[in-house]
């Protein structure tokens, strides 16, 4: 059942399923685990199968945020991403990050930008971690790839 998740292997009954708690959503049936909210996003309750989006002008700087308050202004006070921005947000399962090396971990980062650049038909530069630095991503000890990508060209899911 969306909304829930279910860890264990081979489980034929609906009722063994667990409630994503609040900061986390479950999207689709069938899940080992419930997703986190990314930034940008909250969520309050259990059960849910998307995020709430920050109002507009407001920002959450980190994935699993459990209420809007948690919401705070962009820098600037502006538009948190102007036209032809975009977030990009890629969950990673079973991918060890944390247990690598900090030279593994930035070619882990570089890799990211470098397809999330190519994908969205701009420079290495215009890719954009959530906390303002140029030509990098944001991985959470969680698995979540987090970026922002300015003057977008051209994307397709596919290539993402």
């Amino acid at each position: 059942e969306v909304g829930t998740y279910q860890p264990a292997l081979g489980q034929a009954n609906e009722s063994v399923c667990i409630r994503c708690p609040p900061g986390k959503y479950g999207a689709f049936t069938g899940a080992s685990t419930c997703a986190s909210c990314p930034a940008g996003s909250w969520n309050d309750e259990f059960d849910k199968t998307a995020c709430e989006i920050c109002p507009e002008g407001k920002w959450t700087h980190s994935s699993g945020s459990l209420r809007e308050g948690d919401c705070t202004p962009c820098v600037g006070g502006g538009n948190c991403l102007p036209d032809g921005d975009a977030r990009v947000t890629i969950e990673l399962r079973n991918f060890p990050y944390t247990g690598l090396d900090p030279m593994q971990m930035a070619d882990v980062e570089a890799s990211f930008v470098r397809g999330i650049a190519s994908a969205c038909g701009t420079n290495n530069e215009s890719v954009v971690d959530v906390f303002g630095k140029e030509s990098s991503v944001t991985i959470s000890s969680d698995g979540q790839v987090s970026a922002f990508v300015k003057d977008v060209t051209g994307s397709s899911a596919n290539e993402l």
